[in-house]
């Protein structure tokens, strides 16, 4: 694939990005630099970098569906859905196993087929039935289900963007009566490269919700919005923040449906989790949750709870969604 190909598109992505080879040649790419990076991935489609004034911010292949790139959303998909098992490593054999097939496949063909062609063995194929089996059982927003899939692009705004959507069908009525830019312009997406990489994805989004439509939640009122400071150190180790949040998630998906919803102001959250160097360090957040609680239970006149640490928020999220072999 041409960088001409995809710039030249209906939705007029790309406006501020040039082909490698023309950021050579208008001397935008440093000449010391032409050796490092080639004017084509390894995929055989051609690089291009986006530019801000005369500077290079960014080199990426063109093509939206550059195994290179699939390797790294599939390690990226694991994550986010909190499925610790399998990395790039495990990934890289994947997508090298469909290269050998010898014919075109996305993200929907490695989850959906992968048990068929994949060559994985042992305790390996045991992780990755294990860890496609942890998606396919999770109950997530549709937003945040397109979200978690991980397409080069689609970022966590599309979280908000598609709430109160929990179907393809609902998404395409809403397009329709609202118009096709005026739906994500109303909703905060005005970048034409943004609508394209979405618009892209949507079939191969279609074909993964059409086989596994019960991971697709429809509930509206069961969102726990939750504010994180400091670091999740648990009893069982460390997670970074989105992992600490799809453990807890992975847990609520065992028993009712809930869907927790990282929020980044106190004010916000039904639930604030402060690790132990936010509270030692008396943190601008961990005060406010502090002021927030009290508050709190001075008005209702009661113990209610809202502050808690990585592992009681952890007992707390069991409560709600019954026993777990996770934790």
């Amino acid at each position: 694939m041409d960088f001409i190909e995809v710039s030249s598109s209906k939705f007029k992505p790309f406006t501020d990005f040039l082909s490698m080879a023309q950021a050579k040649e208008m001397k935008i790419m440093p000449k010391p630099y032409w050796p490092i990076f080639e004017d084509r991935c390894m995929c055989g489609s051609e690089m291009m970098v986006r530019v801000s004034g005369c500077s290079i911010t960014g080199v990426a292949c063109c093509d939206p569906y550059c195994w290179i790139k699939l390797t790294y959303q599939l390690s990226e998909v694991f994550r986010r859905f909190g499925y610790k098992g399998i990395g790039k490593e495990t990934c890289s054999k994947v997508v090298q196993d469909f290269l050998r097939l010898g014919k075109p496949f996305s993200l929907s063909d490695v989850l959906l087929r992968g048990d068929d062609v994949i060559s994985l063995s042992g305790a390996m194929r045991g992780k990755w039935i294990e860890g496609v089996g942890c998606i396919k059982k999770s109950r997530q927003s549709f937003g945040t289900f397109i979200y978690k899939l991980s397409y080069p692009g689609v970022g966590s705004k599309f979280e908000g963007v598609l709430q109160g959507i929990s179907s393809i069908k609902q998404l395409t009525v809403a397009v329709k009566q609202e118009g096709f830019f005026c739906f994500f312009a109303n909703r905060g997406v005005r970048s034409f490269t943004t609508i394209y990489y979405f618009m892209t994805y949507l079939p191969d989004v279609y074909c993964i919700i059409k086989e596994w439509e019960d991971c697709i939640s429809t509930s509206s009122g069961k969102i726990l919005p939750v504010c994180l400071t400091g670091k999740m150190k648990t009893s069982i180790g460390r997670f970074t923040k989105s992992e600490y949040l799809a453990l807890c998630s992975q847990i609520l998906e065992r028993g009712e449906t809930f869907e927790i919803k990282s929020v980044e102001s106190v004010s916000k959250a039904l639930f604030i989790i402060v690790g132990e160097d936010s509270i030692a360090g008396n943190s601008a957040k961990y005060r406010q949750a502090v002021e927030k609680q009290n508050a709190l239970q001075k008005d209702q006149g009661s113990n209610q709870k809202i502050l808690f640490s990585p592992d009681e928020f952890v007992n707390m999220v069991l409560g709600k969604g019954g026993k777990c072999g996770v934790y």
